[in-house]
């Protein structure tokens, strides 16, 4: 039949399109706004304001995981739908045409309601979440009060166009909402969430570059407003402007996009691109004709794309890109975009992606990409039904805990959420809240015909309704109960619904009834049977008839003219609860409009059976990061649970299984008692029994189930703010505490610090009781003790350490930082009255007593004098005391002084190199007469036996200088003798008779080594050994002292020797030096081996880590003293710094690698002292032997 005047809507939509929902043209970026974008990627000062409206969580979903994406879409997008406007504004009275202040039009603008706002935002970072770009965009109030100006533009016009100060808008205008309406996308025919929903689909001929789209989901958004106008009654002067004098205007939306806010850096994104429908699971609601693919600055001039749907191909058209990347004043729609229709699709229809039966796999690939990472991209699309849960996997929440539980005690039962939803791996599901009701058998029983009339009724369920329109009234066909309910689409575009307020649990036998008969319809116009597992958050649809007019009709007639019984099997969803709805949806498109008798859908008899009603129905509070609940129940019975996983503490996800338990009779009940323990800063850890002091019912056992809310945690060693702590499940615990803690270390004696943890102890029977270990951490102070030591008259020194009798924490080191008041005399050998004093800061100490002093040398036996020195001590953390250093000199009438030793026959083999790193030897002469000294450079006959040393130097040299201290700086010059330099020996007598004398091992006659003979006067001298033509290998230096022989009373000695050369990585390539002591006493030696600090030539490397050994090579072989670091715990730091500073050796730094000893040598044997370096290292390094004559 031809539509009558009452369906000429549908006429007119069909033929003019007057009542299509609409969005105007996507707005381009000017181009001054394109520069502002620019520059604005680098700034960081942009405008906040100070009120907006903040969903306060930043939506994120793993769109890889099918029931996250699932659980998702129910609780977040449907979670924005049914948010009701509640516009403060009016259309009256009409201000008149022209532009008008803003004083003017702001109360007619008005506002909406806060939910309505927050719900049109959550729409949009639930998309933006979805494609992976930053879900927190904020709605600024500045801007959407900007917004709401444009959306009274928009809607008082009946019209949208992003320049409205032109024709076709007379009404409504202001400054403020026509600049806004350039900043802003724009619909007409809806509002809210739904206009969201309109941008993300960009339908029509003019949005072929999804503008608007893009602008929602670029990454850089921080901000935007919305605006919003309902459909309303319009006053008759609004009409006369209005093409066809409408008495109604359409919805209206604004979204505010342009802010400086929004062109900032872009933020890091899930993907390397922005799609829509993004890669992964999508619902199929959010799939519409148009597909898009973005890059900031790709170029897509040459892209092409192709796709497969389940592997099969299918048709891809490509939009043409907009703006034109060839045109530099083209604007901008956020970053460049690739746009395409698949499937052969209408886009300029509205059309979602059909309800699959199964999971779609849509296969995407692009290919051709210029300027971007990468040339080409695929990815696939999975489009499902968010109704249907995931195969495979735990979907459902569910509560276990113990079948009684007793009244008025706490009882704790477990949540298991569905396997996407673990709180310690998810970061969008943040914790849980749990419900408990009583049940009755009993389900749903309505009937339109039972006295109430529609306001009752309305009063009593939810309608959500568009239009007036009543709900009860008599149907156009027979019905034996009267009236029934009626819904009809009286404004196009919207949805329908009658909620019933009351909960249900879901039995095995559970069915719905119901009469139903669908008036005129179309096939966009739906009459559903929902139900909502989630508190009606979304809704699963259970029953659904379209209508059977297709799209494109002009005319239509009934679909039914009778009621039909209906029946709805509900026992899949057993053991859940559910809301029951009844839904009139128009999906889009065109549709029968209006609310008579000819059209909607009438239903009546409802019931629901082989279920029980829920009542008494308490809701617990948001648990944040819980899988756990304690439940009190506060009367006996029978009580049913059960528990909701929640996202970022507000959005719900489904209810889950229902758990029935009786409660009874309080029996015995256990309680736990608090307990404490303590333990002093620097102590290791400290140990007990939590359940000790706990009680029980007779003849229950005790153990410990949960720690910190957590059975994991049970047997586990679990952080603490200072510590760790161990709770078994027998209650026996280990607390460690952890002393280089910051705050345990700034602990000063008398403070303390607390570490407390919950436990929970539990009997056979489930009965449970929680309590408090607390562990009380006691500071203690830095205690340094008072020291003493002695010598006598005519001794050397004595040594010994300040810190062996001084306190401080376990794990605390101490130090000394001042002696008498002066940090500066920490590790300095200083003179006092009687004698000298070094003071490490390891605590060593060294005192010389100095016996030329008259104090010293006029003590007789058993006079003494003392001197006392002052020493702070201190921790990392600045904990200091003051203690004291007394010596006592005990005088000796008869000193003895007889004997002594020193050092003859000095050596050094080590690897002679080329340049600078050739192998320089030292010693210095002491005493009045000259000495004499034979010297050789040994090379060749090192290869000889016995030694057989591969890679010795062929033809060494050795040249002889004196250091001359006159000049300024000193100059090395060489000394004045026959053979300096010397290249070969030649086997000369005289040479030969010296070796012979000192008893040096024989060298050929012929052989290329080389030697000379000198008489040497008190100085520094040095033997510099080279190979003839640059030749290197491995050498021997040899100073030999004559004089011991020819002339033993002659007053000369050597005082000290040191060598400078190349130390290789292996065994042959070290550095030996060696000596000989002799006399009638041990000899005190500093020996000494330096890397780091060495004085280099350039280009050289020191050698990184030297060590030193002392080996007696004759008459026994033997190793005698080994050195790492000179501050190694064997040494005393201080004894070796008083030595080196008597005998003038500097450059002992504290926590250098270099070597260092003092020690004492009998006489009369041969030494040898090896250097070597850590295992693969090689390098320059200097050892020195120094023999003071004091000690």
């Amino acid at each position: 039949m031809k539509l009558s005047s009452a369906r000429h809507t549908l006429f007119l939509l069909l033929t003019f399109g007057l009542l299509e929902l609409s969005i105007a043209q996507p707005i381009l970026l000017p181009e001054d706004r394109e520069d502002l974008q620019i520059k604005l990627e680098t700034l960081s000062d942009f405008q906040v304001l100070a009120e907006d409206i903040d969903l306060g969580v930043d939506l994120e979903v793993d769109n890889s995981n099918r029931e996250e994406v699932r659980t998702f879409f129910n609780a977040i997008y449907w979670a924005s739908e049914y948010a009701t406007i509640d516009w403060t504004g009016s259309f009256s009275p009409f201000p008149g045409t022209g532009t008008q202040t803003t004083e003017t039009v702001t109360p007619l603008a008005g506002e909406t309601n806060s939910l309505f706002q927050e719900a049109t935002l959550l729409r949009i970072n639930y998309y933006r979440a979805m494609a992976g770009v930053p879900g927190d965009v904020e709605f600024k109030e500045e801007l959407s009060r900007i917004a709401q100006l444009t959306a009274l533009i928009m809607g008082g016009n009946n019209n949208i166009g992003h320049f409205p100060d032109l024709a076709g808008f007379q009404n409504y205008l202001s400054a403020e909402g026509v600049q806004g309406a350039q900043d802003s996308n724009l619909a007409i025919g809806s509002y809210g969430p739904g206009s969201v929903n309109e941008y993300m689909q960009d339908k029509g001929s003019g949005n072929t570059s999804v503008g608007h789209r893009r602008w929602l989901l670029f990454p850089p958004m921080k901000e935007m407003g919305t605006g919003d106008t309902p459909a309303a009654a319009i006053p008759a002067e609004t009409q006369a402007n209005i093409p066809g004098n409408p008495t109604e205007v359409r919805r209206a939306n604004a979204i505010h996009i342009f802010s400086n806010l929004n062109f900032g850096a872009h933020p890091t994104t899930d993907f390397a691109y922005v799609a829509f429908p993004q890669e992964g699971y999508v619902p199929y609601h959010n799939v519409y004709p148009r597909w898009s693919f973005s890059i900031k600055d790709a170029n897509f001039k040459n892209a092409t794309v192709t796709m497969t749907r389940d592997g099969s191909p299918i048709n891809v058209a490509l939009e043409v890109l907009d703006p034109d990347p060839d045109d530099p004043n083209a604007g901008s729609l956020g970053d460049n975009t690739l746009v395409w229709v698949y499937d052969g699709l209408n886009a300029n229809e509205s059309h979602t992606h059909p309800k699959p039966v199964s999971d779609v796999t849509y296969q995407v690939t692009i290919d051709g990409i210029q300027n971007a990472p990468q040339t080409s991209y695929t990815y696939d699309v999975i489009v499902f039904d968010p109704e249907v849960p995931t195969t495979g996997e735990t979907t459902v929440t569910t509560v276990a805990g113990p079948p009684q539980v007793e009244v008025g005690t706490p009882t704790n039962f477990d949540v298991n959420l569905p396997d996407f939803a673990t709180l310690q791996t998810n970061e969008n599901v943040t914790g849980i809240r749990f419900r408990s009701f009583m049940t009755t058998p009993g389900g749903l029983n309505e009937n339109a015909d039972n006295g109430e009339s529609d306001s009752q009724f309305k009063s009593r369920v939810t309608v959500r309704q568009f239009g007036e329109y009543t709900v009860l009234e008599a149907p156009p066909a027979s019905n034996p109960s009267g009236n029934a309910f009626h819904l009809a689409t009286d404004e196009i575009g919207t949805n329908q619904s009658i909620t019933f307020p009351d909960t249900y649990v879901i039995g095995e036998n559970s069915q719905l009834t119901f009469k139903s008969m669908v008036r005129a319809a179309t096939d966009s116009q739906i009459a559903k049977v929902n139900i909502s597992l989630d508190n009606g958050v979304s809704w699963l649809n259970v029953f659904s008839q379209a209508g059977l007019t297709p799209q494109g009709s002009d005319s239509g007639s009934t679909d039914e003219n009778s009621f039909f019984d209906k029946t709805v099997d509900l026992s899949a969803f057993e053991g859940r609860t559910i809301h029951i709805q009844f839904a009139y949806d128009n999906t889009g498109g065109s549709a029968f409009t209006g609310s008579d008798s000819f059209v909607g859908w009438y239903f009546d008899d409802i019931m629901l059976t082989g279920v029980e009603s829920m009542s008494g129905i308490t809701t617990s509070a948001f648990f944040p990061g819980a899988d756990s609940f304690a439940f009190t129940a506060s009367a006996l019975g029978d009580v049913s649970l059960q528990a909701q996983g929640m996202l970022h503490n507000f959005y719900e996800m489904e209810w889950g299984d229902v758990l029935s338990v009786t409660a009874v009779a309080a029996a015995e009940s256990v309680t736990a008692n608090d307990d404490t323990n303590s333990i002093n800063e620097g102590e290791a850890s400290v140990n007990g029994s939590v359940l000790t002091n706990d009680e029980k019912p007779t003849g229950e056992t005790l153990t410990v189930d949960r720690v910190n809310d957590d059975a994991g945690n049970v047997g586990t060693q679990i952080s603490t703010t200072f510590g760790t702590l161990t709770i078994a499940a027998n209650g026996n615990y280990i607390y460690e505490l952890d002393n280089e803690n910051a705050a345990v270390l700034a602990l000063d004696a008398g403070e303390t610090l607390e570490d407390s943890t919950i436990y929970r102890a539990i009997d056979g029977a489930s009965r449970s009781d929680s309590a408090t270990l607390t562990i009380t951490i006691n500071g203690v102070a830095v205690t340094a003790g008072d020291d003493e030591d002695a010598i006598t008259e005519g001794g050397g020194y004595v040594k010994g350490s300040l810190l062996d009798n001084d306190g401080a924490p376990d794990g605390e080191t101490l130090t000394i930082t001042q002696v008498d008041g002066e940090s500066d005399n920490v590790g300095a050998r200083i003179k006092t009255y009687h004698g000298y004093l070094v003071i490490a800061p390891d605590g060593s100490y060294a005192y010389q007593v100095d016996n030329d002093d008259p104090d010293v040398a006029n003590l007789n036996d058993g006079e003494s004098i003392e001197e006392t020195f002052q020493y702070t001590i201190e921790d990392s953390q600045n904990n200091s005391d003051v203690a004291s250093l007394r010596i006592v000199i005990n005088g000796a009438t008869t000193v003895d002084s007889s004997g002594s030793s020193q050092l003859i026959n000095i050596s050094t083999r080590s690897e002679v190199l080329t340049g600078d790193s050739v192998m320089i030897a030292g010693f210095t002469i002491l005493g009045s007469d000259p000495l004499d000294v034979l010297i050789r450079a040994v090379g060749p006959t090192l290869a000889d036996a016995p030694n057989n040393i591969s890679g010795a130097i062929e033809n060494p040299t050795v040249e002889l200088f004196k250091t001359d201290f006159t000049q300024n700086p000193p100059q090395s010059n060489p000394v004045d003798i026959p053979q300096n330099p010397n290249t070969e020996w030649g086997g000369l007598s005289e040479l030969a008779d010296a070796m012979t004398l000192v008893g040096a091992f024989d060298l050929p006659t012929d052989s290329n080594d080389a030697a000379m003979r000198a008489s040497l006067t008190e100085g520094v001298y040095t033997a510099i050994v080279r190979g003839v033509d640059n030749g290197t290998g491995i050498g021997l230096v040899e100073v030999y002292d004559e004089s011991i022989h020819s002339n033993p009373d002659a007053n000369v000695s050597l005082f000290n020797i040191s060598t400078r050369a190349f130390v290789g990585s292996n065994q042959d390539s070290v550095m030996i030096a060696g000596f000989t002591v002799i006399g009638d006493k041990p000899q005190k030696l500093l020996i000494r081996a330096q890397g780091p600090g060495v004085g280099l030539p350039a280009g050289a490397t020191a050698l990184p880590n030297p060590n030193i050994r002392v080996v007696e090579t004759f008459p026994n072989q033997e190793n005698l003293f080994d050195n790492d670091d000179w501050t190694d715990p064997e040494n005393n730091v201080a004894e070796i710094l008083l030595v080196a500073a008597a005998v003038n050796s500097q450059g002992y730094v504290i926590g250098s690698p270099n070597s260092a000893m003092v020690v004492d040598l009998e006489p009369n044997r041969v030494y040898t002292v090896i250097l070597s370096g850590a295992a693969g290292e090689s390098g320059i390094a200097l050892v020195e032997a120094f023999a003071p004559s004091e000690f």
